[in-house]
């Protein structure tokens, strides 16, 4: 019996060591831990990553890892004119983000790496609140738009036309092709009026929430065709067809509307006349347009 004792109090003093020798490095790693200074460990494009590191520098995170210490991982690279980062933390969780500049990207860095220093409190997906960026102005877009118009005549007309431009800087050039007729005789002599018009147009792109207003100009060639029915010294009809060669200029405005997908809708209201024309009695010279139409758009 007594020896019975002793082992069993041996055994409970073999347990005893080992339960303060576990508590004890328990402890020393909790202090270790605490420590430990937030720490992301950036790669990727050299200039982004030098950026990064000067911002998380001045945040007070480590950008060199340090023994026994956590340490975010973080790959950096542009995406077009976005900085997209890619994340992993120390219990293999990752991330990705695309943000408007590396300020934002450090702001999210640095959250990772906070919440990165106390395990177990990193939630599944991070919580990041970043202000969402206003989508860019199109930078070309081909499009298509039914018009309707009155001429200084009072003549009402219809037409179609095609555009395209192309982002140079602050502006859009492009260029236009435009078909109409006149709805109605203007005289009564008068059988049929069309007109040709081949302009090259700048625009100014401006956002306006989710709209772009595009205030712009354009000039160039177009061509009035009158066709008009007479009556010979017979009393027999006869057809007399007159054109006319101009040079035509417009101001106009257009407001957009992107539908998502590459597709947009715009309406636009035009003023132009005949800056000069090969037959100066040629009637009408000017126009008052309305378009409602649909591009396709390329960012």
């Amino acid at each position: 019996m007594a020896s019975d004792r002793v082992i069993a109090s041996i055994a409970m003093s073999r347990a005893a060591l080992v339960g303060v020798a576990a508590l004890s490095c328990l402890a020393t790693a909790a202090r270790a831990h605490a420590d430990c200074k937030p720490a992301a460990i950036a790669s990727g494009d050299p200039a982004l990553v030098a950026q990064l590191g000067e911002r998380l520098a001045a945040s007070g995170i480590a950008t060199t890892a340090t023994a026994d210490c956590p340490a975010l991982r973080v790959q950096v690279s542009m995406r077009g004119d976005r900085v997209h980062l890619a994340v992993t933390d120390t219990f293999a969780r990752t991330g990705e983000r695309e943000v408007r500049d590396v300020a934002t990207a450090a702001t999210i860095v640095e959250s990772w790496t906070l919440q990165e220093v106390e395990a177990g409190t990193l939630p599944e997906e991070p919580a990041i609140v970043e202000a969402a960026a206003p989508a860019p102005v199109a930078a070309s877009a081909l499009g298509a738009r039914f018009e309707t118009a009155v001429a200084d005549n009072a003549a009402l007309w219809l037409g179609v036309a095609v555009t395209g431009c192309r982002r140079v800087g602050p502006v859009c050039v492009g260029a236009l092709a435009r078909g109409a007729h006149a709805t109605g005789s203007t005289t009564t002599a008068a059988h049929g009026t069309d007109q040709i018009h081949a302009l090259a147009t700048v625009e100014l792109p401006r956002r306006l929430g989710a709209f772009t207003l595009a205030p712009g100009i354009a000039v160039g060639y177009g061509w009035l065709r009158v066709s008009s029915t007479h009556l010979d010294i017979h009393a027999m009809p006869f057809e007399v067809i007159d054109g006319t060669h101009e040079l035509r200029a417009d101001v106009h405005v257009e407001l957009a509307r992107s539908l998502g997908r590459g597709i947009g809708l715009y309406a636009q209201l035009t003023g132009d006349t005949a800056l000069l024309r090969s037959d100066g009695t040629a009637d009408p010279r000017t126009f008052f347009r309305a378009a409602l139409g649909a591009r396709f758009e390329v960012r």
